[in-house]
């Protein structure tokens, strides 16, 4: 057999290889049905991000992609869902502060899940920010005025996205 020969069976037998190879891997077909992204409380800002998120990659793929919202717990419900699920990349979860951060402290050993084994990020969505804002009536326009305001008025409510949320452990500190 000559050399040029044996270059194009070699060229031959890469090519087929990596068509096998491209034909056994899971990701060159994925997704080939819907995938769901677990959000948190609808209307939340994980909630408004999964669904412009579902929207794209929809469009992108032609396959359905789903949002499934629940609220509670900081974002540790959904969490939980997506922990106990097939790790087949099909449910997402909206991973933010709350449920991968904050819920380890707040739970500890009762945390259903351990954010460091049970997922693998994927990559980042979206920055967010904690904002202090206050009714027009009180009277400060800073955060400084705001604390010497506060530690004079004692206990005072305020709004959050709820327990172990992190706008609940901003307004609690």
């Amino acid at each position: 057999m000559s050399s040029q020969m044996k270059k194009i069976f070699a060229f031959a037998a890469i090519l087929l290889t990596a068509s096998l190879a491209y034909a056994q891997d899971p990701a060159a077909s994925y997704p080939s049905k819907t995938v769901r992204i677990f959000g948190q409380g609808t209307g939340s800002t994980a909630d408004y991000l999964s669904r412009y998120l579902a929207l794209k990659l929809t469009e992108r793929w032609g396959q359905p992609v789903i949002v499934d919202s629940r609220a509670g717990a900081g974002g540790t419900i959904p969490t939980d869902v997506v922990a106990k699920s097939p790790t087949d990349g099909y449910n997402l979860v909206m991973g933010h502060i709350g449920p991968m951060v904050s819920a380890v402290t707040l739970y500890a050993k009762n945390l259903p899940y351990d954010p460091t084994k049970d997922f693998e990020p994927i990559t980042m969505v979206a920055q967010g920010v904690v904002v202090l804002v206050t009714h027009p009536s009180v009277p400060v326009s800073s955060a400084q005025e705001f604390i010497v305001y506060a530690r004079q008025k004692g206990d005072l409510a305020y709004g959050s996205a709820g327990n172990g949320s992190t706008s609940h452990l901003a307004g609690s500190s």
